[in-house]
């Protein structure tokens, strides 16, 4: 059986048939990952939470070979092999009779690449999440479906999860203000479980519980070779890993927020929502976060009950348990949500503009480029070939695209979230209709208008064309088409518009004074019955 004493005797160099640059042990509540240089081999600690079970060889057995097979679904370069541990305790040696322990064979890389280290070092950015959300909806896309009989992802089988983070959590606190925070949070998540009950039932029905990777934070990413690469999935229990999609999402995005990276986090969630369409998934969305939270909460507390953990190391572990609450209450305040309109020419920089104010506002960013190629099943960047006016850009199924639109914004506004709708509107008919839809869900209706040179939206076209990379094929026909034919705010919009110059960079302090409008509309208070509320 594995202990210290073997983690100790397993750094002999002449045990391994391959070079050691040195030996470093990282070690968690469930395992021992011991570091060589070249590779790394991954030990399972014979322990059982409940959750969790490897108390008998057979099990740790097993655990190792679901654990290869399963990472290797993102990471086949990475896991390698199982590797048997004989001789003793010890006096160990690898691949003899009788085993008495195993170990995951792992291809090791620098742990300056992983992208909790990137974040901790404040290097994180835009392109880890595009490239996160791009890779996850691959993912995704590609993961099997539980079968609608299987218990995994019904009702009763996600509230028995919740339900477990919050008995152990209750076992191991005893502080009044621990307690009671601790409560509200159950309270507010026992009223979402009932109203969004039909919800949950609905997403499974139509095969968004799938086999996920069940434990998907920035611990468990690198960036290897300028590649998003996921590892360490969660083989020790089908039930957390076969789950609903916009769980796993909703997990990446709390771990973002919780590291100082908010903006960041709304960044990854539009490039997944963009990316899959699946726009009605944020009806659970604040319900996954809280569940995540807690779930991470919980595993910070299972640390100060670990044998021979330092004072230093449990005093941390309560920070993090406390921050971890601290996000989940922030959820359980309900934000009224508001559209917001992008109004400008192609070429202006409005999309643009519309991405950077939904990191900062904490909104939703629908853009017209990428849903219209949805309602063609074409890719986000795929050419349409469509000339001015024709294809997928004539005028009829200009009318079809805004209609679209305004589903989603509905959508949106509906479950509680700030809509930024990034379009041209160069019809007052166009930004009419979203007024209508505004007044009619008593919302909040503002206009950003984005405005450049001539000059610098034909340059921007240009470069756009040349690089390919990206959703909108406007041309400088298109724009010239545009300068002729469009209807400017009138008196009474450029009353509330907010107008933006952006012939050259407009600064994160210049968006954040233009979005204090928003914010006003927005703020939240507490309400153990927002989803509730929201979902009305």
């Amino acid at each position: 059986m594995a202990d210290k004493s073997l983690i100790n005797a397993l750094q002999n160099r002449e045990l391994y048939d391959h070079d050691i640059d040195e030996f470093e042990v990282i070690e968690t509540h469930i395992s021992w990952v011991l570091l060589t240089g070249q590779y790394a081999y991954k030990i399972k600690k014979p322990v059982n939470f409940g959750f969790l079970n490897f108390s008998s060889l057979e099990s740790r057995r097993h655990y190792c070979y679901e654990e290869l097979a399963l990472n290797q679904r993102f990471a086949p370069d990475i896991y390698l092999d199982v590797v048997s541990i004989g001789g003793t305790a010890k006096n160990p040696r690898l691949g003899v009779e009788p085993v008495f322990e195993y170990a995951v064979k792992m291809r090791q890389f620098r742990q300056d690449e992983l992208l909790s280290a990137i974040a901790r070092h404040g290097e994180l950015g835009a392109k880890h999440c595009e490239q996160i959300a791009e890779v996850l909806a691959d993912f995704h896309a590609r993961a099997r479906p539980v079968g609608y009989n299987n218990k995994c992802g019904s009702v009763q089988h996600v509230l028995y999860w919740v339900n477990e983070n919050f008995l152990h959590i209750e076992a191991l606190i005893d502080d009044n203000n621990d307690i009671s925070r601790l409560k509200k949070i159950k309270q507010w998540t026992e009223s979402a479980s009932r109203y969004l009950s039909s919800d949950m039932s609905m997403r499974k029905k139509h095969g968004f519980v799938r086999e996920c990777h069940g434990d998907l934070h920035l611990g468990n990413m690198a960036y290897i070779d300028q590649k998003i690469v996921f590892f360490d999935c969660i083989e020790f229990s089908r039930d957390l890993r076969w789950i609903d999609v916009l769980n796993e999402v909703a997990f990446v995005a709390m771990d973002l927020a919780e590291r100082g990276y908010d903006p960041l986090s709304w960044h990854f969630l539009n490039g997944y929502l963009q990316k899959t369409g699946d726009y009605a998934s944020l009806a659970l969305y604040r319900y996954y976060y809280v569940y995540r939270a807690i779930v991470r909460a919980k595993v910070a507390l299972l640390v100060t009950i670990g044998v021979g953990v330092s004072s230093d190391k449990v005093q941390e572990a309560w920070l993090e348990y406390r921050a971890y609450i601290d996000l989940s209450l922030s959820q359980t305040r309900k934000s009224k949500p508001c559209i917001i309109l992008m109004h400008g020419y192609s070429g202006s920089g409005k999309s643009t503009i519309a991405s950077r104010l939904a990191n900062i506002v904490g909104a939703i960013h629908i853009r017209s480029d990428v849903e219209r190629k949805r309602m063609f099943n074409l890719e986000a960047n795929a050419s349409s070939y469509s000339a001015l006016n024709t294809g997928i850009y004539s005028g009829q199924l200009l009318a079809d695209v805004y209609k679209q639109l305004r589903v989603l914004c509905r959508e949106v506004g509906t479950v509680g979230y700030v809509a930024i709708i990034d379009a041209t509107f160069l019809k007052s008919s166009q930004r009419d209709q979203f007024k209508e839809l505004a007044q009619s869900m008593s919302l909040p209706f503002h206009i950003v208008s984005v405005e450049a040179p001539i000059g610098v939206m034909k340059q921007r076209l240009r470069d756009r064309m040349r690089k390919e990379s990206d959703p909108s094929e406007a041309t400088e026909e298109v724009l010239m088409a545009q300068l002729r034919n469009h209807d400017d705010l009138t008196d009474q919009e450029r009353q509330y518009a907010k107008i933006i110059d952006n012939s050259d960079w407009v600064s994160d302090e210049q968006l954040k004074k233009i979005s204090g409008a928003f914010r006003q509309d927005i703020a939240g208070v507490l309400s153990t019955k927002a989803v509730a509320d929201s979902s009305a």
